[in-house]
């Protein structure tokens, strides 16, 4: 691909060492390899990519020594190959010069005091240390990891009532958002700001402090399935990610409330979209949004980690960004699929008395 101009494959599972035919990549700009299981070294045909503007290969099992060619690359104004297992001094010349210890922390034997990194003679004397008790430290982490996997599987068979078992998962940060912020980013849950309200709560837009634009779902404590809904939301926007659902960006659970907050969609929902005056959608529109909904349904049902079903596909559970993409959204009460029968679903019974959904989109079978 010799024209492409960006690649984003961050956040998967890709494993090996990066290809060194990317350097053929001439017209590349934009490449983030970060958040996989890659390792190996960096390839020295990167430093072929004169039109690169930004490279993130952070948060990978990355290798040996940073190559001295890349200070080649004019044109990077964004390096990150933090969190990473590089070793030796960070060149200082070319585009290094205008780099901060933030593109390298988390790689333990980078070395430049020029950056603010350690000395290098420190480093080299730190890594003969490690290389001494390395075998007495490997012992004793086998172990750990034994009585951690004993941990968890007591853990798993105990039943999961507490909210804090589903939430620190990979696509949230460990701490979520303060109350004080969201209180800040909304206006105080000014009405201006109010999206929508729903029997489990209300929805909100608004400003976090560093300029994410997010929805902020506020579920109503006076409901006891509003809880159990928001558990089941966040267990399973934590488990998926596809451009066609709406991505969970963090959570709150600060003095005692309880707030969702989703990525923001500045269009609204197909509701809105359909039967609003003045808006119109063309058949092309229509038809499109209809094949964002199919395949966002379809990577649930067949191509996520774990399967699930939505129960409560809608127009206004569509809803739409900036640029017409629509994404399924309020997985409130989704369900599991058995793995053993796609036809079957774990979290509750078929029979009519369990039937949840919104009246006229309730599938056929119920």
């Amino acid at each position: 691909m010799i024209h492409v101009q960006a690649i984003d494959v961050s956040a998967n599972r890709l494993e090996g060492h990066i290809p060194a035919t990317l350097g053929s990549c001439e017209e590349l700009e934009y490449l983030s390899l970060s958040s996989n299981i890659l390792e190996g070294p960096i390839p020295d045909s990167l430093s072929q990519l004169k039109s690169l503007v930004s490279m993130d290969l952070s948060s990978n099992n990355l290798s040996g020594l940073i190559p001295v060619s890349l200070k080649s690359l004019n044109m990077l104004h964004y390096l990150n190959l933090s969190f990473n297992n590089l070793s030796g001094e960070v060149p200082k010349e070319g585009m290094f010069k205008n780099l901060t210890a933030a593109s390298f922390k988390g790689n333990m034997f980078l070395c430049g005091e020029w950056i603010q990194l350690p000395s290098c003679l420190g480093v080299q004397d730190h890594g003969n240390r490690i290389r001494i008790f390395a075998p007495l430290a490997g012992t004793i982490t086998f172990l750990l990891v034994c009585l951690l996997i004993l941990g968890l599987i007591y853990r798993r068979r105990k039943v999961k009532s507490d909210v804090h078992d589903i939430l620190p998962l990979k696509l949230m940060d460990d701490k979520g958002v303060s109350y004080q912020e969201i209180v800040k980013a909304t206006d105080g849950f000014n009405q201006e700001n109010l999206l929508g309200t729903g029997s489990f709560g209300s929805v909100y837009k608004g400003t976090m402090d560093d300029g994410t634009k997010a929805a902020f779902k506020r579920l109503n404590l006076q409901n006891e399935e509003a809880s159990k809904s928001f558990m089941r939301e966040c267990e399973v926007l934590a488990k998926v990610r596809h451009r066609n659902l709406v991505k969970i960006i963090s959570f709150c659970l600060d003095l005692g409330h309880k707030i969702l907050v989703l990525e923001f969609m500045s269009k609204g929902n197909l509701e809105t979209l359909l039967h609003s005056n003045g808006n119109s959608l063309m058949f092309i529109e229509i038809l499109n949004i209809a094949i964002d909904v199919i395949h966002g349904l379809e990577y649930l049902h067949h191509d996520c980690f774990v399967q699930f079903v939505h129960c409560d596909v809608k127009p206004s559970n569509v809803l739409m960004d900036e640029d017409m993409t629509a994404h399924v959204a309020d997985f409130g009460i989704a369900r599991i699929i058995n793995g053993s029968n796609n036809s079957t679903i774990n979290s509750g019974s078929t029979s009519t008395l369990n039937v949840k959904g919104s009246i006229g989109y309730i599938a056929p079978e119920y």
